[in-house]
């Protein structure tokens, strides 16, 4: 029974394939039906199954690119126009983070104390060991540094406070200030910013767009960090670090800093690079296009997302939860304790150890603005007109070029370039269209329904209806003549 049922399904099913290929608009598959031979039909019936796996490859290939190869960088333009790039901000750090002119302030007050002279002037000359992490002098005294972290905190000054008190003023830092060939105060474009070298003084100004190249069209300052007032230096040199960046950002100091010395003229060219993304990348899955825009970010520092900031913020979470204290150069949230000389044990375990960069998930900024240089250096003196009133060394920073590179970042294959490219490939391979798939879920539905029909419908007996007719009797009835 079981085997007549098995030969009557492949019956039905090979009587729809052929209705099926009679009646599709699918080309090459009438072929199958209509030959009249079997040699024809064999062919054909290979030449159709082969276009139906080559089209499925083709398609497959399509939406494994899709889902895995969907953005694409490019260059944009190499001829970017200059005026839609903002000037880059610029952040000075001197390489002193204890100015002793300010010093003088909180010795007087430890004095009053009882602390002395030489045990106030060793606290704060290790106070740059906070910043470049090095280890305390073998005679350094920890009772006595506890006792006078102790004696400021009463007065009100934990670490960030003492610190952004020492460090040297940016009016007293930066003078003389030119901007486009303008002269501006130099308080109104520099602020004091928390960077990893201390505090120091960044650019930070709205009208910062410029529409031309060169020395005149860029910002020229003075800068002087008055060799006789250093107390805890980070550097071995006398001098400050020159860092170009985005605006608004977390500067990044450590690494990127450009070393400038006293008595210097010092030029930097300036040669913009941007990054940008279309907009239909936000509507893809942060981990395909694998960057940030501002509004997703998690930075909950007052900064513009970069990857350098979120692996900061990822370092000063790790130190807060390592040693219970957060680094003074670090955004710090109430409450929170900030770090001393007695945490610089667990700080230095923590920094040389290098285990927090595994755990930070961090993914660069889907639009961005870096800023690469040339710097060309000289002796102040050698200023043709050099005035004798410049202390230091003058920096100028200006674009060197009035165009920059525009690299793009963008959907490698949306949805409807998806849609497309499949509909191309069903064309090509199978002569087929969206209708053709209409065609192939019509003619299953019918079929399918025909049958349940047929199924539904009780079959007629084959009766032969009774007809009426007259009986016949035979009698001896005779007609006269």
């Amino acid at each position: 029974m079981k085997i007549v049922k098995g030969h009557v399904f492949i019956r039905r099913c090979k009587w729809y394939l052929k209705k099926y290929c009679q009646s599709t608009g699918l080309h090459g598959f009438h072929y199958i039906t209509d030959s009249h031979t079997l040699f024809q039909s064999t062919f054909w019936s290979i030449v159709c199954v082969f276009a139906a796996a080559f089209t499925v490859f083709l398609i497959s290939m399509q939406w494994y690119r899709y889902k895995t190869h969907r953005i694409t960088t490019s260059i944009g333009s190499i001829m970017y126009p200059l005026d839609k790039v903002p000037f880059p901000g610029v952040t000075l750090c001197s390489s002193n983070i204890v100015f002793g002119k300010y010093y003088k302030k909180f010795e007087n007050m430890l004095l009053h104390d009882g602390f002395s002279k030489g045990q106030i002037l060793d606290y704060f000359e290790n106070l740059s060991s906070l910043v470049i992490y090095d280890d305390l002098a073998p005679h350094a005294d920890l009772k006595t540094y506890g006792r006078i972290i102790q004696a400021l905190d009463l007065s009100g000054f934990n670490t960030e406070n003492v610190m952004k008190e020492v460090a040297q003023p940016c009016d007293e830092l930066i003078t003389n200030c030119y901007w486009k060939n303008r002269k501006i105060n130099c308080s109104y474009i520099f602020v004091r910013s928390k960077t990893q070298s201390g505090f120091c003084c960044t650019l930070n100004f709205s009208n910062n767009t410029t529409t031309g190249v060169g020395q005149k069209l860029g910002l020229q300052f003075d800068v002087d960090v008055v060799e006789e007032e250093y107390i805890s230096a980070i550097k071995p040199y006398y001098g400050l670090d020159v860092t170009l960046h985005q605006i608004d950002v977390y500067p990044e100091t450590r690494y990127l800093g450009t070393p400038v010395a006293m008595g210097s003229d010092v030029q930097l060219s300036v040669v913009p690079e941007v990054v940008l993304a279309t907009d239909e990348l936000r509507d893809m899955d942060i981990h395909i296009r694998e960057c940030l825009f501002e509004e997703e970010s998690t930075l909950k520092w007052n900064y513009l997302y970069t990857f350098s900031g979120c692996k900061r913020k990822c370092e000063a979470e790790h130190l807060r939860n390592q040693c219970k204290c957060t680094p003074y150069y670090y955004p710090v949230e109430d409450n929170e304790r900030v770090c001393t000389l007695l945490d610089l044990k667990c700080m230095r375990g923590y920094f040389y150890s290098g285990s927090g960069d595994e755990s930070c998930s961090c993914l660069p900024p889907c639009i961005k603005y870096s800023y690469k240089y040339t710097v060309n250096a000289r002796e102040v003196k050698t200023i043709i007109g050099y005035d004798d009133s410049i202390q230091g060394s003058r920096i100028t920073v200006y674009f060197g070029d009035d165009q920059c590179v525009m690299i793009q970042r963008s959907a490698n294959l949306t949805w409807d370039a998806l849609l497309a490219s499949i509909g191309g490939v069903f064309g090509l391979c199978l002569g087929g269209s969206v209708l053709s798939i209409i065609e192939l879920i019509y003619f299953f539905i019918k079929s399918i329904f025909c049958k349940y029909q047929e199924q539904k419908t009780p079959k007629k007996k084959n009766t032969i209806e009774k007809v009426w007719s007259p009986k016949l009797y035979v009698s001896d009835f005779k007609i006269r003549k």
